[in-house]
């Protein structure tokens, strides 16, 4: 009976992560979420390392604060692939890039999915507000 339990257990974790791994799919590296979306212009500002920067001062009620580190709703698209994650520090940012990204006072904190310049990467990118 022990055996048939662990077993029972082991199948449920691997049921568990695959559905934890299918919703990670379906929100970061998916398709870009409906909802109000705001392009974000070039020339983009290097801010350092993988990081760069695009102001989007009417974006700024919006933004993450040190109180609320988590209250953008925005999400970043780069052409029609969902970036993240979102909320990520800004050294993070500029270390590992990977399409991570932060809303942050006026400014969108973000680094390209591949780490080519996104000045130059030919990609549309969009900050979405979703519905």
């Amino acid at each position: 009976m022990g055996t048939v339990l662990k077993l029972a257990g082991g199948l449920a974790v691997v049921f568990v992560s695959f559905l934890a791994t299918l919703w990670a799919l379906d929100t970061f590296g998916s398709g870009c979420p409906a909802g109000e979306r705001f392009e974000l212009k070039r020339p983009f500002a290097v801010v350092n390392g993988r990081a760069f920067l695009s102001s989007q001062p009417a974006l700024t009620i919006l933004s993450d604060t040190t109180t609320s580190p988590t209250r953008s709703p925005l999400l970043l698209c780069e052409g029609n692939i969902a970036l993240g994650p979102p909320h990520t520090q800004h050294a993070d940012i500029v270390a590992k890039g990977a399409g991570r990204f932060s809303h942050w006072g006026p400014d969108v904190i973000f680094s390209s999915s591949d780490g080519a310049d996104p000045n130059t990467n030919g990609q549309t990118y969009v900050a979405v507000k979703p519905r």
